[in-house]
């Protein structure tokens, strides 16, 4: 269903934003930005 994954990718990019907030030195260590990690 089209609007179920458009639903799915808008709830994973706002939760990847709170990520960034919230972990925001925590990513500077990281080997590899976080947008591969989660995919």
């Amino acid at each position: 269903d089209r609007e179920y994954l458009a639903l799915l990718r808008r709830l994973r990019e706002q939760a990847e934003k709170e990520f960034r907030k919230r972990d925001g030195e925590f990513v500077d260590f990281l080997p590899e930005p976080k947008e591969q990690l989660l995919k």
